[in-house]
Protein backbone atom coordinates (compact mmCIF):
# COMPACT_ATOMS: atom_id res chain seq x y z
CA UNK A 1 0.00 0.00 0.00
CA UNK A 2 3.01 2.67 1.18
CA UNK A 3 4.87 1.50 -1.91
CA UNK A 4 1.81 2.50 -4.44
CA UNK A 5 1.37 5.74 -2.37
CA UNK A 6 5.06 6.75 -2.77
CA UNK A 7 5.00 5.44 -6.71
CA UNK A 8 1.73 7.75 -7.00
CA UNK A 9 3.54 10.81 -4.76
CA UNK A 10 6.74 9.94 -7.03
CA UNK A 11 4.39 9.74 -10.32
CA UNK A 12 2.27 13.26 -9.74
CA UNK A 13 5.72 15.14 -7.98
CA UNK A 14 7.57 14.34 -11.69
CA UNK A 15 4.75 15.07 -13.79
CA UNK A 16 4.13 18.35 -12.60
CA UNK A 17 7.88 19.31 -12.73
CA UNK A 18 7.76 17.93 -16.37
CA UNK A 19 5.05 20.25 -17.30
CA UNK A 20 6.83 23.22 -15.74
CA UNK A 21 9.94 22.65 -17.29
CA UNK A 22 7.98 22.12 -20.99
CA UNK A 23 6.30 25.15 -20.15
CA UNK A 24 9.53 27.06 -18.96
CA UNK A 25 11.90 26.04 -21.81
CA UNK A 26 8.73 26.10 -24.68
CA UNK A 27 8.45 29.29 -23.24
CA UNK A 28 12.20 30.15 -23.73
CA UNK A 29 12.48 28.92 -27.52
CA UNK A 30 8.78 30.38 -28.74
CA UNK A 31 9.89 33.87 -27.58
CA UNK A 32 13.65 33.51 -28.97
CA UNK A 33 11.48 31.67 -32.33
CA UNK A 34 9.59 34.58 -32.73
CA UNK A 35 12.09 37.37 -31.75
CA UNK A 36 14.39 35.52 -34.72
CA UNK A 37 11.82 35.68 -37.03
CA UNK A 38 11.09 39.23 -36.27
CA UNK A 39 14.72 40.04 -36.65
CA UNK A 40 14.70 38.08 -40.07
CA UNK A 41 11.92 39.66 -41.53
CA UNK A 42 13.46 43.06 -40.58
CA UNK A 43 16.35 42.29 -42.43
CA UNK A 44 14.18 41.17 -45.39
CA UNK A 45 12.37 44.64 -45.43
CA UNK A 46 15.87 46.54 -45.45
CA UNK A 47 16.92 44.53 -48.28
CA UNK A 48 13.50 44.91 -49.89
CA UNK A 49 13.48 48.63 -48.69
CA UNK A 50 16.32 49.68 -51.15
CA UNK A 51 14.94 50.75 -54.18
CA UNK A 52 15.29 51.35 -58.08
CA UNK A 53 17.11 54.72 -59.45
CA UNK A 54 16.87 55.90 -62.67
CA UNK A 55 19.36 57.87 -63.95
CA UNK A 56 18.34 61.86 -65.23
CA UNK A 57 16.22 61.54 -68.95
CA UNK A 58 18.27 64.21 -70.70
CA UNK A 59 16.55 63.32 -74.31
CA UNK A 60 13.67 65.62 -72.81
CA UNK A 61 11.01 63.06 -74.29
CA UNK A 62 9.13 61.30 -71.44
CA UNK A 63 10.11 57.67 -70.51
CA UNK A 64 7.11 55.00 -72.06
CA UNK A 65 7.79 52.97 -68.82
CA UNK A 66 9.41 53.72 -66.04
CA UNK A 67 13.22 52.45 -66.22
CA UNK A 68 13.49 52.31 -70.07
CA UNK A 69 16.91 51.79 -71.24
CA UNK A 70 15.50 53.09 -74.28
CA UNK A 71 15.14 56.52 -73.06
CA UNK A 72 18.25 56.79 -71.15
CA UNK A 73 17.12 55.63 -67.90
CA UNK A 74 18.59 52.10 -66.01
CA UNK A 75 17.25 50.21 -63.05
CA UNK A 76 19.66 49.27 -60.60
CA UNK A 77 19.67 47.85 -56.68
CA UNK A 78 21.25 48.93 -53.53
CA UNK A 79 21.43 47.87 -49.70
CA UNK A 80 21.84 44.25 -50.34
CA UNK A 81 23.23 44.56 -47.43
CA UNK A 82 21.91 43.75 -44.10
CA UNK A 83 23.22 45.39 -41.18
CA UNK A 84 24.67 42.52 -39.63
CA UNK A 85 26.34 41.17 -43.13
CA UNK A 86 24.45 38.38 -43.49
CA UNK A 87 24.23 36.65 -47.05
CA UNK A 88 21.47 37.81 -49.25
CA UNK A 89 20.72 38.67 -53.24
CA UNK A 90 18.07 40.00 -54.94
CA UNK A 91 16.33 38.71 -58.38
CA UNK A 92 14.35 40.58 -60.50
CA UNK A 93 11.79 38.65 -62.46
CA UNK A 94 9.02 39.10 -64.98
CA UNK A 95 5.44 38.01 -64.59
CA UNK A 96 6.17 34.65 -65.69
CA UNK A 97 8.94 34.42 -63.00
CA UNK A 98 11.40 34.47 -65.72
CA UNK A 99 14.84 35.69 -64.29
CA UNK A 100 15.89 39.38 -65.70
CA UNK A 101 18.33 40.46 -63.73
CA UNK A 102 20.71 38.96 -60.27
CA UNK A 103 22.12 41.41 -57.80
CA UNK A 104 24.49 39.64 -55.86
CA UNK A 105 27.38 39.42 -53.99
CA UNK A 106 27.55 35.59 -53.72
CA UNK A 107 29.34 33.23 -56.30
CA UNK A 108 26.87 31.21 -57.08
CA UNK A 109 25.94 29.38 -60.43
CA UNK A 110 23.51 31.11 -62.77
CA UNK A 111 21.30 27.61 -62.09
CA UNK A 112 21.08 27.48 -58.82
CA UNK A 113 19.36 31.14 -58.82
CA UNK A 114 17.19 30.27 -61.90
CA UNK A 115 16.15 27.46 -60.03
CA UNK A 116 15.49 29.03 -56.63
CA UNK A 117 14.05 32.58 -58.56
CA UNK A 118 11.29 29.67 -60.07
CA UNK A 119 10.92 27.87 -56.94
CA UNK A 120 9.88 30.78 -55.29
CA UNK A 121 7.62 32.40 -57.49
CA UNK A 122 5.91 29.08 -58.21
CA UNK A 123 4.97 28.79 -54.03
CA UNK A 124 1.60 29.96 -52.80
CA UNK A 125 3.51 31.03 -50.10
CA UNK A 126 6.67 31.83 -48.72
CA UNK A 127 8.29 29.49 -47.09
CA UNK A 128 11.98 28.56 -46.34
CA UNK A 129 14.02 27.23 -49.21
CA UNK A 130 17.22 25.19 -49.38
CA UNK A 131 19.72 25.41 -51.71
CA UNK A 132 23.85 25.49 -51.79
CA UNK A 133 23.50 23.71 -48.58
CA UNK A 134 22.73 26.82 -46.71
CA UNK A 135 19.07 28.38 -45.75
CA UNK A 136 16.93 31.04 -47.52
CA UNK A 137 13.76 33.06 -46.48
CA UNK A 138 12.05 35.04 -49.46
CA UNK A 139 9.98 37.80 -50.12
CA UNK A 140 8.31 38.81 -53.40
CA UNK A 141 7.60 42.75 -53.74
CA UNK A 142 6.96 44.81 -56.87
CA UNK A 143 9.68 47.03 -58.42
CA UNK A 144 9.90 50.83 -57.81
CA UNK A 145 11.68 53.31 -59.67
CA UNK A 146 12.55 56.47 -58.46
CA UNK A 147 12.87 58.99 -61.36
CA UNK A 148 13.90 62.41 -60.83
CA UNK A 149 12.59 65.67 -62.67
CA UNK A 150 14.92 68.39 -64.07
CA UNK A 151 13.38 70.63 -61.29
CA UNK A 152 14.57 68.31 -59.01
CA UNK A 153 11.69 67.08 -58.07
CA UNK A 154 11.88 62.82 -57.22
CA UNK A 155 9.04 60.61 -57.75
CA UNK A 156 8.54 56.95 -57.07
CA UNK A 157 6.70 54.71 -59.52
CA UNK A 158 5.84 50.65 -59.71
CA UNK A 159 7.48 49.06 -62.80
CA UNK A 160 5.15 47.12 -64.42
CA UNK A 161 5.89 43.64 -64.64
CA UNK A 162 9.07 43.34 -62.73
CA UNK A 163 8.96 41.97 -59.37
CA UNK A 164 12.13 41.90 -56.61
CA UNK A 165 12.65 38.40 -55.01
CA UNK A 166 15.01 39.29 -52.34
CA UNK A 167 16.67 35.55 -50.55
CA UNK A 168 18.05 36.06 -46.77
CA UNK A 169 20.29 33.65 -45.79
CA UNK A 170 18.33 32.28 -42.41
CA UNK A 171 21.29 29.11 -41.73
CA UNK A 172 23.24 30.85 -38.56
CA UNK A 173 19.79 31.44 -36.69
CA UNK A 174 18.34 28.03 -37.87
CA UNK A 175 21.60 26.33 -36.39
CA UNK A 176 21.34 28.69 -33.58
CA UNK A 177 17.46 27.63 -32.99
CA UNK A 178 18.38 24.23 -33.65
CA UNK A 179 21.53 24.58 -30.60
CA UNK A 180 19.11 26.18 -28.01
CA UNK A 181 16.74 23.53 -28.46
CA UNK A 182 19.54 20.60 -28.16
CA UNK A 183 20.47 22.46 -24.88
CA UNK A 184 16.85 22.66 -23.41
CA UNK A 185 16.83 18.77 -24.42
CA UNK A 186 20.25 18.43 -22.83
CA UNK A 187 19.71 20.26 -19.74
CA UNK A 188 16.07 19.05 -18.92
CA UNK A 189 17.20 15.32 -19.45
CA UNK A 190 19.75 15.88 -16.92
CA UNK A 191 17.36 18.08 -14.45
CA UNK A 192 14.41 15.12 -15.05
CA UNK A 193 16.90 12.66 -13.87
CA UNK A 194 18.41 14.79 -10.78
CA UNK A 195 14.75 15.89 -9.40
CA UNK A 196 13.90 11.99 -10.07
CA UNK A 197 16.17 11.24 -7.13
CA UNK A 198 15.40 14.26 -5.05
CA UNK A 199 11.53 13.40 -5.44
CA UNK A 200 12.53 10.03 -4.49
CA UNK A 201 13.99 10.92 -1.81
CA UNK A 202 11.72 12.74 -0.41
CA UNK A 203 8.87 10.94 -1.62
CA UNK A 204 9.91 8.23 0.76
CA UNK A 205 10.28 11.19 3.59
CA UNK A 206 6.87 12.57 3.15
CA UNK A 207 5.38 8.79 2.90
CA UNK A 208 7.12 7.92 6.04
CA UNK A 209 4.69 10.07 8.61
CA UNK A 210 1.83 8.36 6.85
CA UNK A 211 3.17 4.87 7.84
CA UNK A 212 4.22 5.64 10.96
CA UNK A 213 0.83 6.71 11.77
CA UNK A 214 -0.56 3.93 9.86
CA UNK A 215 1.83 1.64 11.94
CA UNK A 216 0.90 3.42 15.30
CA UNK A 217 -3.48 3.39 14.26
CA UNK A 218 -2.65 -0.40 14.15
CA UNK A 219 -0.85 -0.96 17.18
CA UNK A 220 -3.44 1.43 18.52
CA UNK A 221 -6.38 -0.71 17.33
CA UNK A 222 -4.61 -4.04 18.95
CA UNK A 223 -4.20 -2.60 21.52
CA UNK A 224 -7.13 -1.08 22.67
CA UNK A 225 -8.45 -4.66 22.04
CA UNK A 226 -6.52 -6.39 24.59
CA UNK A 227 -7.02 -3.80 27.32
CA UNK A 228 -10.67 -4.48 26.30
CA UNK A 229 -11.19 -7.51 26.58
CA UNK A 230 -9.72 -8.35 29.83
CA UNK A 231 -12.83 -6.97 31.54
CA UNK A 232 -14.98 -8.00 29.11
CA UNK A 233 -13.53 -11.46 29.87
CA UNK A 234 -13.97 -10.56 33.49
CA UNK A 235 -17.80 -9.61 33.19
CA UNK A 236 -18.49 -12.54 31.22
CA UNK A 237 -16.95 -15.21 32.71
CA UNK A 238 -18.61 -13.96 36.49
CA UNK A 239 -21.98 -13.60 34.21
CA UNK A 240 -21.50 -17.10 33.49
CA UNK A 241 -21.43 -18.09 37.22
CA UNK A 242 -24.32 -15.85 37.95
CA UNK A 243 -26.05 -17.76 35.59
CA UNK A 244 -25.29 -21.09 36.61
CA UNK A 245 -26.73 -20.55 40.12
CA UNK A 246 -29.90 -18.10 38.65
CA UNK A 247 -31.16 -20.01 42.20
CA UNK A 248 -29.63 -18.45 44.43
CA UNK A 249 -29.89 -14.77 46.57
CA UNK A 250 -27.93 -11.58 44.86
CA UNK A 251 -26.39 -11.68 48.65
CA UNK A 252 -24.78 -15.32 48.25
CA UNK A 253 -23.73 -13.84 44.56
CA UNK A 254 -21.93 -10.96 45.96
CA UNK A 255 -18.68 -12.42 45.28
CA UNK A 256 -19.23 -12.79 41.51
CA UNK A 257 -21.11 -9.03 41.64
CA UNK A 258 -18.21 -7.73 42.75
CA UNK A 259 -15.55 -9.00 39.76
CA UNK A 260 -18.44 -7.77 37.80
CA UNK A 261 -17.91 -4.51 39.38
CA UNK A 262 -14.22 -4.35 39.03
CA UNK A 263 -14.11 -5.45 35.34
CA UNK A 264 -16.89 -2.59 34.79
CA UNK A 265 -14.88 -0.11 36.60
CA UNK A 266 -11.94 -0.73 34.66
CA UNK A 267 -13.11 -0.71 31.19
CA UNK A 268 -15.43 2.93 32.65
CA UNK A 269 -11.53 4.41 32.89
CA UNK A 270 -10.02 2.41 29.92
CA UNK A 271 -13.02 4.76 27.83
CA UNK A 272 -12.31 7.56 29.75
CA UNK A 273 -9.09 7.68 29.23
CA UNK A 274 -9.38 6.81 25.61
CA UNK A 275 -11.51 9.94 25.68
CA UNK A 276 -9.47 12.18 27.34
CA UNK A 277 -6.86 11.14 24.39
CA UNK A 278 -8.89 11.65 21.74
CA UNK A 279 -10.03 15.22 22.92
CA UNK A 280 -6.69 16.95 23.34
CA UNK A 281 -5.00 15.19 20.08
CA UNK A 282 -5.00 17.28 17.20
CA UNK A 283 -7.26 20.10 19.03
CA UNK A 284 -6.51 23.64 20.29
CA UNK A 285 -7.12 24.62 23.84
CA UNK A 286 -10.70 26.76 23.68
CA UNK A 287 -9.78 28.75 26.90
CA UNK A 288 -8.23 31.96 27.48
CA UNK A 289 -4.82 32.55 29.30
CA UNK A 290 -5.32 34.12 32.47
CA UNK A 291 -3.24 34.99 35.92
CA UNK A 292 -2.77 31.94 38.19
CA UNK A 293 -0.60 31.15 40.93
CA UNK A 294 1.84 27.96 39.91
CA UNK A 295 2.94 27.51 43.46
CA UNK A 296 -1.08 27.22 44.38
CA UNK A 297 -1.28 24.50 41.64
CA UNK A 298 1.37 22.12 42.82
CA UNK A 299 0.59 22.35 46.21
CA UNK A 300 -3.03 22.05 45.44
CA UNK A 301 -2.14 18.65 43.19
CA UNK A 302 0.89 16.98 45.95
CA UNK A 303 -1.93 17.88 48.51
CA UNK A 304 -4.14 15.73 46.96
CA UNK A 305 -2.04 12.95 46.67
CA UNK A 306 -0.59 12.88 49.84
CA UNK A 307 -2.30 10.17 51.19
CA UNK A 308 -1.11 7.82 48.66
CA UNK A 309 2.73 9.22 49.12
CA UNK A 310 2.71 8.37 52.43
CA UNK A 311 1.77 5.10 51.76
CA UNK A 312 4.30 4.37 50.20
CA UNK A 313 6.45 6.15 53.14
CA UNK A 314 8.31 8.79 50.27
CA UNK A 315 10.02 11.64 50.77
CA UNK A 316 8.81 15.20 48.94
CA UNK A 317 10.60 18.13 48.68
CA UNK A 318 9.14 20.59 46.51
CA UNK A 319 11.19 24.05 45.49
CA UNK A 320 9.20 26.92 43.93
CA UNK A 321 11.21 29.66 42.83
CA UNK A 322 8.14 31.51 41.15
CA UNK A 323 6.32 33.70 43.64
CA UNK A 324 4.24 36.17 41.18
CA UNK A 325 1.26 34.80 39.24
CA UNK A 326 1.79 34.08 35.71
CA UNK A 327 -0.27 34.28 32.72
CA UNK A 328 -0.79 31.09 31.20
CA UNK A 329 -3.30 28.17 31.00
CA UNK A 330 -3.90 27.45 34.19
CA UNK A 331 -6.31 23.91 34.00
CA UNK A 332 -3.97 22.28 30.76
CA UNK A 333 -0.90 22.93 33.35
CA UNK A 334 -2.91 21.16 36.43
CA UNK A 335 -3.67 18.02 34.17
CA UNK A 336 -0.17 17.50 32.92
CA UNK A 337 1.46 17.98 36.79
CA UNK A 338 -1.27 15.43 38.05
CA UNK A 339 -0.37 13.25 35.59
CA UNK A 340 3.57 13.69 36.16
CA UNK A 341 3.04 13.97 40.15
CA UNK A 342 0.79 10.92 40.07
CA UNK A 343 2.86 8.67 37.22
CA UNK A 344 6.15 10.11 40.07
CA UNK A 345 3.97 8.72 43.06
CA UNK A 346 2.83 5.31 41.60
CA UNK A 347 6.54 4.18 40.64
CA UNK A 348 8.65 5.79 43.25
CA UNK A 349 10.19 3.05 44.91
CA UNK A 350 9.11 2.20 48.84
CA UNK A 351 10.69 5.03 50.99
CA UNK A 352 11.95 6.40 47.92
CA UNK A 353 12.15 10.54 47.24
CA UNK A 354 10.15 13.10 44.70
CA UNK A 355 11.74 16.37 43.95
CA UNK A 356 9.35 18.95 42.65
CA UNK A 357 10.68 22.27 40.90
CA UNK A 358 9.78 24.79 39.25
CA UNK A 359 11.60 27.78 37.70
CA UNK A 360 11.49 30.11 34.91
CA UNK A 361 14.19 30.07 31.94
CA UNK A 362 14.27 32.07 28.47
CA UNK A 363 11.54 29.60 26.96
CA UNK A 364 8.86 30.05 29.55
CA UNK A 365 8.70 27.94 32.61
CA UNK A 366 10.50 24.74 33.53
CA UNK A 367 8.54 22.03 35.79
CA UNK A 368 10.18 19.44 37.09
CA UNK A 369 9.00 16.30 38.80
CA UNK A 370 11.85 13.58 39.64
CA UNK A 371 11.58 10.30 41.43
CA UNK A 372 13.73 7.62 42.68
CA UNK A 373 12.84 4.13 41.30
CA UNK A 374 14.00 1.31 38.98
CA UNK A 375 13.84 3.98 36.11
CA UNK A 376 13.28 3.94 32.52
CA UNK A 377 15.34 1.55 30.09
CA UNK A 378 17.34 3.63 27.25
CA UNK A 379 15.85 1.85 24.79
CA UNK A 380 12.32 2.61 26.46
CA UNK A 381 12.72 6.01 26.11
CA UNK A 382 11.91 7.48 23.14
CA UNK A 383 9.13 5.28 23.04
CA UNK A 384 7.80 6.53 26.50
CA UNK A 385 5.16 8.81 25.29
CA UNK A 386 3.32 6.20 22.89
CA UNK A 387 -0.25 5.28 23.35
CA UNK A 388 -0.31 1.60 25.81
CA UNK A 389 3.31 1.77 25.79
CA UNK A 390 5.01 0.17 29.29
CA UNK A 391 8.43 -0.08 29.77
CA UNK A 392 9.38 -3.14 31.67
CA UNK A 393 6.84 -6.21 33.09
CA UNK A 394 6.02 -4.09 36.73
CA UNK A 395 4.33 -1.53 34.69
CA UNK A 396 2.33 -4.17 32.38
CA UNK A 397 1.03 -6.06 35.60
CA UNK A 398 -0.24 -3.04 37.24
CA UNK A 399 -4.02 -3.00 36.31
CA UNK A 400 -4.73 0.02 36.83
CA UNK A 401 -2.29 1.68 34.22
CA UNK A 402 -3.20 1.55 30.20
CA UNK A 403 -0.54 3.33 29.32
CA UNK A 404 -2.20 6.74 28.42
CA UNK A 405 -1.84 8.85 30.91
CA UNK A 406 1.85 10.40 29.28
CA UNK A 407 0.32 10.41 25.64
CA UNK A 408 -2.62 12.63 27.12
CA UNK A 409 -0.04 14.44 29.27
CA UNK A 410 1.94 14.97 25.62
CA UNK A 411 -1.47 16.25 23.85
CA UNK A 412 -2.11 18.69 26.24
CA UNK A 413 1.32 20.56 26.65
CA UNK A 414 1.40 20.61 23.10
CA UNK A 415 -1.71 22.08 22.91
CA UNK A 416 -0.88 25.00 25.24
CA UNK A 417 2.65 25.25 22.89
CA UNK A 418 4.76 23.50 25.37
CA UNK A 419 6.39 20.38 25.30
CA UNK A 420 7.20 17.01 27.50
CA UNK A 421 11.02 15.69 28.04
CA UNK A 422 11.94 12.55 29.90
CA UNK A 423 15.10 11.24 31.52
CA UNK A 424 16.00 8.58 33.22
CA UNK A 425 18.64 6.11 34.56
CA UNK A 426 18.24 2.82 35.20
CA UNK A 427 17.74 1.58 38.78
CA UNK A 428 17.85 5.06 40.03
CA UNK A 429 15.88 7.53 39.20
CA UNK A 430 13.54 8.69 36.20
CA UNK A 431 12.65 12.95 35.43
CA UNK A 432 9.84 14.21 33.75
CA UNK A 433 9.98 17.87 32.53
CA UNK A 434 7.46 20.32 31.25
CA UNK A 435 8.21 23.23 29.85
CA UNK A 436 5.23 26.06 28.64
CA UNK A 437 5.28 29.60 27.84
CA UNK A 438 3.69 31.71 30.61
Amino acid sequence: MFKKLRRKVLFLNMAVTTGVLLIAFGAVYLTTLGNTDNENQKKLDNVTGSFLHSVPNTSGNPAETPGDPAQGQTITSNNMVTSDYAPSFIITVDDNGNVIKVDSFIDMPETVYNEAAQTAWNKDKPSTLVFSGRSWVYQITPCVVTQQAANGTITQETVPGHYQIVFLDITDSLNTLRNLLMTFLFVGIIMLVVIFFISLYFAKRSIEPVREAWEKQKQFVADASHELKTPLTTIMTNFDVLEANENETIKSQKEWLGYIRIGTNRMNKLVNNLLSLARVEGMEVQADKRLFSISALVSDVMQSMSAAAQAKDLSVDRKIEIDKEILGYDESVRQVFTILYENAVKYADESGKIDVCVRRNKKGVICAVRNTGNGIPEKDLPHIFDRFYRSDMARSNDENSYGLGLPIAKGIAEQIDGKITVKSIERKWTEFILIFEA
